[in-house]
Formats: C-alpha cells, sequence, structure tokens
C-alpha cells in the first residue's frame, strides 16, 4: 500500500488529534477514586473485599467524607446499613464495634404479617398482636436491622426473616415470640 506524503500528514495529524483531546479530558476531570459498596451492606456487617469497589466520584468539598482508594476498609464494620452502589461514608463505618454484642435472631412470620420493604438492610419494628392491648397490638422492638429475607413461595405462608439486635433485646424479643403472634412494619422516620 502507497501512502502519499499527505495520507501521512493526515494520518500523523489524526493520532495527534486523538493524544490531544485525551490529555485535555485527563486534565480537566476532577474524579477521584472512593470506595463504593457492590451489593446491600447490613449494620453489623463485618465488610469482606468483596462487597467493595473502587468508582470515580466527583465530591466536591464532600471528599472528606467518604472513604477514598488509598485507605483500606475490609474488616471495618457497618454501623448504619449500606445500599449497592453507596459511597462509604466514615461516618457509617467503625473499626472497633459494639457490634460484637450483637446477635442475628431467625423468626418465622406470616406472610401477610410482613411488609414487601422488608427487604436486607433496610429498619423494622416489631410487635407483639395482643387482644389486653388497648391498640391491639405492642411495640416490642423499633429500629430493627434486617439481616436477611426468605423467598417467597407458595408452599408455606410463612416466611424467615433473620434481623439483627443487640445483645440486650434478645431476651424480650424471644418472650414475645414464644407467647404472641408477631407482626413486622416498616420503620418510618
Amino acid at each position: 500500500m502507497n501512502l502519499s506524503k499527505r495520507g501521512i500528514v493526515g494520518i500523523v495529524l489524526i493520532v495527534v488529534a486523538i493524544m490531544a483531546a485525551g490529555l485535555i479530558a485527563r486534565s480537566t476531570d476532577k474524579t477521584s477514586l472512593y470506595w463504593v459498596a457492590t451489593g446491600e451492606i447490613a449494620a453489623g456487617d463485618r465488610i469482606r473485599q468483596e462487597q467493595v469497589a473502587l468508582a470515580r466520584l466527583f465530591l466536591p468539598g464532600h471528599s472528606v467524607y467518604y472513604m477514598s482508594a488509598d485507605e483500606v476498609v475490609a474488616g471495618m464494620i457497618a454501623t448504619e446499613a449500606i445500599s449497592q452502589g453507596e459511597a462509604l461514608n466514615r461516618g457509617d463505618l467503625s473499626e472497633n464495634s459494639d457490634y460484637r454484642l450483637w446477635r442475628l435472631i431467625s423468626l418465622d412470620i406470616a406472610s401477610a404479617d410482613l411488609p414487601y420493604s422488608a427487604v436486607k438492610g433496610s429498619l423494622i419494628d416489631i410487635y407483639r398482636l395482643s387482644e389486653d392491648g388497648p391498640l391491639g397490638a405492642e411495640l416490642v422492638l423499633e429500629s430493627v436491622v434486617v439481616d436477611a429475607v426468605s423467598e417467597r413461595n407458595g408452599i408455606s405462608d410463612g416466611i424467615q426473616v433473620i434481623v439483627r439486635i443487640p445483645l440486650l433485646q434478645v431476651r424480650p424479643l424471644l418472650d414475645a415470640y414464644a407467647t404472641s403472634r408477631i407482626t413486622i412494619s416498616s420503620h418510618l422516620n
């Protein structure tokens, strides 16, 4: 293939233009690498490396609040629920936590007593249904973190809900669960 001088100059100009555009784009890029969640992280979870990834974000004036790429997040404990795709906020993480004193409790709940909004990482309120109370229901625990919910299926009316609660609240929950019908509602702020 024979290229004329004009063709060679044209190719060189195209290559130079592409390189210049890349340099300009790189010099105006104000994004930085920050850690983001690749899936739901519940409060109390110890963060594993596969639960996070690096993403380029533009956080003008707020970058000090988020974990940057040069910081180690694996092994830290989430003190708040973190949604998939959410940047890891320093205020939602702790190296030392009282979450060692938390327990996972499994509850079998009738599907009618569980709202569809109750998913991993969401906050719920747990009530004991009783005919003795003035309202027919008594609040057992408030702002409880859902750790997992079994899939709804047509075989059984029950759904397994695993909640994460402080050790001191285990006994009141189990007492209510053993003596009454339990229902769950979404926690409203």
